[in-house]
């Protein structure tokens, strides 16, 4: 609350003049860009169904998404890049076989464990405090409930995808022409910005820093242990070193194997 400010820290940041930005406002991005598409397409997404969703959210932005196997959908790319060769694969099968227990355990229906409980008790939570866009809501294809995610390619606002195979919901396409000030409220400027993966740093530290940049595995027994961080590369950076071929893992989820053996 404003009231909670300490005043030495209010009148610091009333002091500075902040550039405002939409870059990163979720208004303009997608499709992958040349230098990261190869995130997208190796091993690329589900070969059971790669076909590309769109559905319009009640603001008016316009989703695009494919459907991928959870350990091969592209942000993962680069954590699996910052392993060993030789643990990479072991890495994703151990990852996968967690997440389709997770789904079957959803799926069935049967009350899942918390990982925390509310201070005043589940009884006790606020009702009806929000409300969920249904085009947030996917259902998976047949065959893919087990151990897939929708992977968003296509954000921006009141401008449909490109080349959609399937699209969801009420709105089909945008009104043509479009009525006077339709754009009005939003980021909409033709091109738009690209969403590099670079951020400012803070002011004392003098530069601009990479991400996801060091990612430190959490301990699950022995809280003192050091940890060793793993340096999680750019996608420009990961892309010829990906494999066109999916692990294969023993799981429901398992591409066929047609695909690793061609």
């Amino acid at each position: 609350k404003d009231d909670q400010v300490p005043r030495d820290i209010k009148n610091v940041l009333n002091s500075i003049e902040f550039e405002p930005t939409r870059i990163n406002d979720g208004s303009n991005l997608g499709p992958p860009a040349k230098d990261e598409k190869a995130c997208f397409e190796k091993p690329g997404p589900a070969p059971a169904d790669s076909q590309l969703y769109c559905t319009r959210l009640a603001s008016g932005t316009w989703l695009a998404f494919k459907w991928y196997r959870f350990v091969d959908q592209p942000e993962l790319n680069q954590v699996f890049a910052s392993l060993k060769s030789s643990d990479r694969d072991i890495a994703k099968c151990y990852m996968q076989a967690r997440i389709e227990r997770l789904h079957e355990a959803v799926a069935s229906g049967s009350e899942l464990p918390q990982w925390f409980s509310p201070p005043q008790g589940n009884a006790n939570l606020p009702k009806a405090k929000v409300r969920f866009d249904p085009g947030y809501l996917v259902t998976p294809p047949e065959g893919l409930e087990k151990g897939f995610v929708p992977v968003v390619l296509w954000e921006r606002n009141k401008e449909k995808p490109i080349g959609c195979d399937i699209i969801l919901g009420d709105y089909q396409s945008e009104p043509d022409p479009f009525p006077e000030g339709y754009y009005d409220g939003y980021a909409y400027n033709g091109d738009g910005y690209r969403f590099r993966e670079q951020c400012p740093a803070n002011l004392e530290s003098g530069g601009p820093f990479d991400f996801p940049g060091t990612v430190y595995p959490y301990p699950h027994k022995n809280y003192d242990a050091r940890r060793r961080g793993y340096d999680a590369p750019l996608k420009e950076n990961v892309g010829d070193s990906l494999d066109a071929d999916p692990v294969t893992c023993g799981l429901a989820s398992d591409p066929p194997s047609s695909i690793n053996s061609e």
